[in-house]
Order: C-alpha cells, then sequence, then structure tokens
C-alpha cells in the first residue's frame, strides 16, 4: 500500500501530471481497498459530481486510515490537490485520526488559501489533538496572510488561550475582535469564549458584564458564568445565578450545570440545596448521567451524609472509575475503612472495573488505618504490572505513607531508597510519617540529608519539621531552623511564624515566642491560642489570661484549641474558679461545644486543687470520649490524697484498659496501696503488671541535642 508521503512526494511534489477527463474519471470509478470499494460510475459525470462523490467518500464514517491513504492519491491523481473543498475535509479527517503531521503537509500544500473555512479546520484539528500552541502560531499565520477570521475562529483560538494561560495574547485577540465589530464580542459563540477566559484569569467582574451584554445566551453561556464564579470561589454569586436561570423557561439547565452547582453546593456545605438539585436531576432524567450522579455522591459525602452517597452508588446502574473512587474514598475518608476495603474487593471480584490510580489513592488511607499494609503492597505491584507503570510517585508516597502508619519503618527506608527520583513530597512524607511515630531525631537527622542531597525544603517541609524541634526541645535546632526561614523569606507565611512561637515556647524560650508574635502583623486564631499555649506551658499563667482578653478586643473569635490553651493556663495557674468561668463561657458566650479535651482540662485543674469529687462527677458528662488523660489526672491526685482511694481504684481500672501497656498506672495504685497498708493488694497490682509483661519505665534522658 502507499503510503501518504509517497503519494505526496510523487504526484504533488514532482512535476504536476496531466490526466485526460475520461482517464480520471475511469480511474476514479474503480478505487479500491482491499476491504471495500468506492465506485463512481458514469460516463458523463462533471468535475464538480466527481470532486462531490470524492468528499462524500473522506467523510463517510466507514472511512478508515488507510482508505482516506488510497482517497487522497485519488484527489492528487485527478487534479483536486489545489481543491480547497476536498483539502478542508482531507485536513479535518487527517486530525480525527491523530495524525497531524498529515494534516500540516495537505494544509502547506495548498498555495492559496483564501476562505477562514481551510483556516478553521487545521485550528480545529489542532485543538482536537490538544496542540494548543500551534492553534495559536496558525492563527497568526491566517492574520498575516490577510484572511478574516470569523466567529468560530476567534472562539477556538481564546479557548486555546484559556487553556495556556496566556492572558496576554487572549487580550490581544480581545482587541482585535472589538476593532473589528462590537456585535462580534458578544455572540453568544465568541462571547462564552471570552467569559470563560476572563474567569480563569480572575477578572470575574469583567466576565460577568460581557455575559450581560450578550442579546442572546444559551445554557453554554450561562454555565461558563456560573462556574466562573465557582472557580472564583464566589460561591454565593453562582448559586445565586442558578436560581435566576430556573426562571427562564426557554433555558433549562443540563448535566454540566447541575455538576457545577453540586460542586457549589458541597464546597458551601449546602445540603439542602444539594438535595433539590438531586430532586431536580430526578425529574429531568440527568440523574442519569454519570457525572451528575458522580457529583451528588461526591457532595454527600462532603456533606457527611456518606449512607446516602452509599444508597446512591448503590443504584447506580452504570458505574466508572470515578465513582469508585469517591465511594471508597468516602469510607475511608470518615474511619470506615473496612468498609472501602469490602468495596474495593466487591470492585476486584464483579470484574466491573479494573483498579485506577485514583481508586488506589483512595484505598490506602484505609489500609493505613487497618494495618493492611500486605494488601496495599499488593494491590499497588498488581496496579504496576497491570498498567506496565514502571514508577508512580503519589501511589509510591502513598505506599511509604502505608508502611510508616503501620510501623514498617524497614520496607518504608527501602521503598523510599529504590526511588530514583525522590521529590520533596516524598521526603516530606518520610518526614512527617517518623514524627508521627515520635522517632524525632531519626526524622530530623532525615531532614539534614535532604538539605545535604541539594533539595531545598519548601513550606511543607517546614512546618513538617518546626513542630519536631519543639518535640525534642532543642534550642540549637530551632535557631538554625529559624535562621534558615527568615533566609527564605518564609516569615512572611502566617503558618510558618505560629509554628515558630509554639517551637520557641517549647523550648523555654517564652521571650523570642513573644517577639515573633509581636511581629505578626494580621494575626489569625491560631496566632493567638499558640502564643496562649506557650505562656501556659512556662507557666505564665497570668499572661496567658490577659493575651487571651487582648484577643477579645480584637474581635478576633476563639476557637476550640483557644480554650484548651486557656484552661491548661488556669490548671497551671491552680485559678480553678477562672477556669470554671471560662469552661462555662464556651457554650454561653461564644457557642462552643465543649469536647472531651476541655472536660480533661477541667478535670485536671479540680484534681490538681484538690476538688476530687466534683473532678470525678464531670468525667460523666464525657460520655464514651472518655480520655486517658482525664483518668489519669484522678489517679495522680488519688495518690496525694489517699482518702480517695475508691476513685483511685476505678481511674485506674479504666487506665488498665485505656493503655495496658503503661507501667506508670500499675505503680500508682500499688503505691497507694502500700501507704494504706493493704500490700496484699499492692502485691496483686505488681503480679498483675507482672503477668501482663509490661516493662517499668526506663531512666529519663535529655532530649536536648
Amino acid at each position: 500500500m502507499p503510503t501518504f508521503h509517497s503519494i505526496f512526494t510523487n504526484f504533488l511534489l514532482s512535476s504536476k501530471p496531466r490526466f485526460s477527463t475520461a482517464k480520471t474519471l475511469t480511474n476514479l470509478s474503480t478505487i479500491s481497498t482491499s476491504d471495500s470499494s468506492f465506485p463512481i460510475s458514469s460516463d458523463h459525470r462533471s468535475w464538480n459530481q466527481a470532486k462531490e462523490a470524492l468528499g462524500a467518500l473522506i467523510l463517510s464514517p466507514s472511512c478508515s486510515p488507510s482508505q482516506l491513504l488510497q482517497i487522497h492519491g485519488q484527489v492528487i491523481a485527478t487534479g483536486f490537490s489545489q481543491n480547497i473543498f476536498l483539502n478542508t475535509l482531507l485536513v479535518s479527517k487527517y486530525h480525527s485520526f491523530q495524525d497531524p503531521e498529515a494534516a500540516h503537509l495537505v494544509f502547506n500544500s495548498v498555495i492559496s488559501k483564501p476562505n477562514s473555512i481551510f483556516w478553521n479546520s487545521m485550528i480545529r484539528g489542532c485543538c482536537i489533538n490538544g496542540r494548543l500552541e500551534e492553534m495559536i502560531d496558525i492563527y497568526s499565520e491566517m492574520m498575516n496572510s490577510g484572511v478574516s477570521p470569523d466567529k468560530l475562529t476567534y472562539n477556538l483560538v481564546l479557548k486555546a488561550c484559556t487553556d495556556l494561560s496566556d492572558f496576554e495574547y487572549g487580550l490581544r485577540i480581545h482587541d482585535q475582535i472589538v476593532q473589528r465589530s462590537s456585535e462580534c464580542e458578544v455572540d453568544v459563540l465568541v462571547g462564552t469564549s471570552l467569559v470563560n477566559m476572563y474567569s480563569k484569569f480572575g477578572d470575574v467582574c469583567f466576565a460577568r458584564s460581557l455575559f450581560d451584554r450578550m442579546p442572546l445566551r444559551d445554557i453554554v453561556a450561562w454555565n461558563a458564568m456560573i462556574s466562573g464564579y465557582s472557580r472564583n470561589g464566589l460561591l454565593s454569586e453562582s448559586l445565586y445565578l442558578f436560581k435566576y436561570l430556573r426562571l427562564i423557561k426557554e433555558i433549562s439547565p443540563n448535566e454540566s450545570t447541575l455538576v457545577s452547582i453540586i460542586s457549589v453546593c458541597r464546597d458551601l456545605v449546602q445540603l439542602q440545596l444539594g438535595e433539590a438539585v438531586h430532586g431536580f436531576s430526578i425529574k429531568t432524567g440527568l440523574l442519569q448521567i454519570i457525572s451528575v450522579s458522580n457529583s451528588l455522591i461526591d457532595m454527600y459525602i462532603s456533606c457527611g451524609c456518606l449512607d446516602v452517597s452509599a444508597k446512591l452508588f448503590d443504584q447506580l446502574t452504570v458505574r466508572d472509575s470515578v465513582a469508585w473512587s469517591l465511594m471508597i474514598g468516602g469510607y475511608s475518608a470518615y474511619g470506615r475503612g473496612q468498609k472501602a476495603m469490602k468495596l474495593f474487593r466487591v470492585m476486584k471480584v464483579s470484574k466491573e472495573m479494573v483498579p485506577t490510580r485514583a481508586v488506589l489513592l483512595n484505598l490506602l488511607p484505609a489500609c493505613a488505618d487497618l494495618g493492611a499494609w500486605e494488601e496495599a503492597e499488593k494491590s499497588v505491584e498488581e496496579y504496576t504490572m497491570n498498567s506496565l507503570t514502571e514508577s508512580d510517585a503519589s501511589l509510591s508516597t502513598a505506599l511509604l505513607n502505608v508502611y510508616l502508619k503501620c510501623g514498617k519503618i524497614d520496607k518504608a527506608f527501602k521503598l523510599f531508597g529504590e526511588r530514583s527520583q525522590r521529590d520533596a513530597i516524598s521526603w516530606n512524607a518520610m518526614i512527617r510519617g517518623l514524627g508521627e511515630l515520635k522517632l524525632w531525631h531519626q526524622a530530623l537527622r532525615l531532614f539534614i540529608e535532604m538539605w545535604q542531597e541539594g533539595r531545598e525544603p519548601d513550606l511543607i517541609t517546614m512546618l513538617i519539621v518546626l513542630p519536631l524541634i519543639g518535640s525534642i526541645a532543642s534550642l540549637k535546632r530551632a535557631k538554625e531552623a529559624h535562621a534558615y526561614v527568615i533566609k527564605t523569606n518564609l516569615l512572611l507565611e502566617i503558618r510558618i511564624a505560629n509554628s515558630l512561637i509554639d517551637m520557641y515556647s517549647k523550648c523555654g524560650c517564652i521571650k523570642i515566642s513573644q517577639i515573633i508574635f509581636d511581629s505578626i502583623l494580621e494575626k489569625d486564631v491560631i496566632s493567638w491560642s499558640s502564643m496562649i499555649s506557650g505562656y501556659a506551658m512556662n507557666g505564665c499563667s497570668e499572661d496567658a489570661i490577659e493575651l487571651f482578653h487582648a484577643m477579645e478586643k480584637t474581635c478576633t473569635k476563639p476557637n476550640n484549641v483557644t480554650f484548651v490553651s486557656l484552661l491548661s493556663a488556669c490548671t497551671r495557674g491552680g485559678l480553678v474558679e477562672k477556669g470554671k468561668e471560662y469552661f462555662k463561657s464556651m457554650r454561653d458566650v461564644h457557642g462552643i461545644k465543649p469536647e472531651a479535651r476541655h472536660y480533661a482540662c477541667m478535670v485536671d485543674l479540680l484534681s490538681r486543687a484538690g476538688f476530687i469529687s466534683q473532678a470525678r462527677e464531670l468525667m460523666d458528662f464525657m460520655g464514651t470520649e472518655l480520655s486517658t488523660s482525664g483518668w489519669g489526672s484522678l489517679l495522680s491526685a488519688c495518690r496525694v490524697q489517699c482518702e480517695s482511694l475508691q476513685i483511685g481504684e476505678e481511674a485506674a481500672k479504666h487506665l488498665f484498659n485505656l493503655e495496658p501497656r503503661n507501667a506508670a498506672n500499675y505503680l500508682v495504685l500499688a503505691s497507694m496501696y502500700n501507704s494504706m497498708g493493704r500490700s496484699d493488694d499492692a502485691k496483686g497490682v505488681l503480679r498483675l503488671l507482672k503477668e501482663r509483661r509490661v516493662k517499668k519505665i526506663s531512666p529519663g534522658c535529655s532530649w536536648v541535642c
């Protein structure tokens, strides 16, 4: 079979052959391939009829790439090599077969390119094949040739500018549109492209002005404006525009509209409106479209209605990889790892869908929570083998996290070492994982190794490392990290400044924490809470309370963490009445529902002050969230006040269940029994300690490097 390039060489680039009309038509009537033929039977066909016949053959849905080459050969052989109509069809067809090089050869072979239709075929073809830069180059060539673009041209090139984020060139094209015709600017096709472009580049106000000036707006234009608001975080405006669209009877929302507005409901946690959109999708039959049903599943998961999303998932007649991924990810996110694993196994057994990268990325956190590192490892290996992928950075990092959370440090280091190119994400995952395992020194050594290998720590790295330094209370490391933060201008990032406050507070340098706090121009609630916590842990209770009142004067709304810090300050200062006052004000003044950790702080405060009975009564309010810290505070207080032995025994029993490997709890109870002269009971506790093979606390050591 002759190739396109050989046809081109023989018929076009060589001297042009001269065929008689009869001979040409005879040849044309006998075009054939191995699997089909293309007859044109008539002795009196005109050239125009021949052209139309060739055009029909090119446009035929059954035309294959190999057949197109033969038809193209006949186009050239019959003298139509410069025919704009046929060459336009050829360019479009070659692009549809993902052969842009052939399309370029056809396009460049035409000496005269007199109309915009031919140029548009080339521009559209580049768009289909994702060659966006070439679209702009061809448009520039078209302008230089003197051919006037039409509305389709502008629509295609503006789309290219938008996808390439080339705002400067997009503005130039907009100027050209305005110079040509003000009506063209607000044409539904061109206007929609301009709305999309300006929305993506952040000028949503100008996009809205263009939208309002459009005399005719179809659903695509409405979708562009709705999604434009959503993209720029103006979610309320997006909802308002959707509600206004519903009042226009001539235009009905389509699947793209619903997907956009469901995403807004998800981001705003607008469950009621989301349910209304769900009802509308059922009424209009749009729920059957997989993108709509997937968006609803995502919305319900984000709004905390996991069971509703599961029911919707089960009702789907067709489920794509996105649906499976969303549902598995939803179970993982809500701590229902067993459900996530079960659904993943159902997917594999049913063979309804082959596990994708997205599915695995949502499954692996569930594996980590369940300690199922072997299943995670096997799933990743199977995916890599089936997809013929050598390595995937995201999957490797996710598997790395599984190993670390499951305590498989050797496997984590092996996987980390096998990666030829370790990016910042994998380094950060290793450092964070070691830190969560309380291997602080090992995590910091890895951080130093990262630095030595020439990998510059980024913002995320420093947000991981600063708390690690605080955990080991190393002032030397703290100052080194602080210097790096200043050198790289990361101190301007408020999250870094807040982490520095906490780090220096844990290192005992409360004055440096105060200096950093004072240097923050726009303090957020975390800044205030970190400083209050710093004062509390360094025994400056009065300063913590004073700072809290200063915070209230700035109208900064305190959060749960703020009150943990404040109650801790009252505990360390023995300020019982102040603590009770702040605990009561949480709900009454600030509308914050106390959590288990707040009750634990109050139990600690009352226990230390000797109000053990009140502390025990408060424990009942914690319900199922009884904490080790609360019972621990009670047990420690009972050791001082031996007359509270009964409460001490109760606290110890709870702690034996909550943390059975903590030898300190056994020793405290045994000590209490001995002080009360109950040596047999003390021996019984120590016997239990031995039976459970719990090791006694090892001698203390310095954390300071």
